[in-house]
This record gives C-alpha cells, structure tokens and sequence, in this order.
C-alpha cells in the first residue's frame, strides 16, 4: 500500500524534468511524493480524465483523491509535501499566480529547444513534446494537435542542432 501524498505526472524525456524529479526524489524523505513517468509507452493516461499530448504539454499532479494539479501549482504542492513551501509560497500569491503560471506556459512550449540551447538535449533525442501541446490544450483540449514533434523538425536541427556549441554556455551556465 503506498502513502504517497502527491503524485507528480512528469515527461521523462526532458532534462529539465528529470532534474526536477531527482532533485525532489533526493528530499522525499518521508516517501510522500510520488513520480509517474507520462513518456513511457507502459504509461496509461485514461484513469487521470486527460490525453497524454495534455500531460506532456504541461506538468500536472495528482492528489490522493484523484484531484489534478498543473502548471505551478504541482511545484507548490511538491515543495509543500517535501517541507519546501515556504521557498515556492510567493508564486501562489494572487497577483503574481497568473505571472508565474504563464511563465511556466512559456517555458513548457520552449523546454526542449532551452534544454538543446544549454546542452541538455532530450533524453532519446526524440521528445514527446508537441510543438502546439500548450496551445492546443489551452484553447481545444488537445484536438489539434497535429504538429511534429520539436526534437524532429528539420528547421530545429538546423537552427538549434549542431549549429550551437553547449560548450560556450558553460561559461554562464554550469552544465554538470
């Protein structure tokens, strides 16, 4: 029987993610959190009421009572679950919520071309984010979505493949 207090739906094909999940697993001491990678082709999205272009869009999280979370949200009940509200509490706030939400937004539908821009390209090479996963579940719940997969574009590659060299970011940014 698991104890678990909050269940975070996560896309194990991004670095950004995974960085996130591991770095919360390490501060779970209490086994309170639970992870559940939406990538996995095992992964079955029926029984949390959304599609799995939904769940990869944005990160969502689930409550013992079936409730959904998305967007920052997850993080402030994953850092709540851990002990770590306080250092999240500001994005909750009423006036900055819609801010953070947003930039969140923003970051979801570019997470994979940032992750490639700072060396940290998809796990597979081939993400299962959809270049239109945040829009379309914005504004249709996920009926259009119809676009090719980020990491397959050719003008990606093109642009952001090995055009860029990881190695100059490491001057700004620590890449491990």
């Amino acid at each position: 029987m698991s104890n678990w207090h909050f269940k975070i739906l996560y896309d194990g094909e991004c670095p950004f993610c995974l960085r996130e999940v591991r770095w919360l697993q390490r501060r779970d001491r209490l086994g309170y959190l639970a992870f559940e990678d939406v990538s996995s082709p095992s992964f079955d999205p029926s029984p949390f009421g959304v599609t799995r272009e939904e769940l990869l869009g944005v990160i969502h999280g689930v409550f013992p009572d079936g409730r959904l979370a998305r967007k920052v949200e997850v993080f402030r009940q994953a850092y709540r679950t851990v002990g770590l509200g306080w250092l999240i509490a500001p994005t909750g706030w009423p006036v900055l919520r819609w801010v953070f939400d947003g930039l969140y937004s923003l970051f979801a539908r570019y997470r994979v071309r940032l992750g490639r821009l700072f060396g940290r390209s998809c796990v597979s090479g081939s993400c299962g984010v959809s270049d239109r996963s945040v829009i379309a579940h914005e504004h249709t719940r996920g009926s259009a979505l119809r676009g090719r997969s980020i990491c397959r574009s050719p003008l990606d590659r093109q642009l952001y493949g090995r055009q860029l060299n990881p190695a100059m970011w490491s001057r700004y940014v620590p890449i491990p």
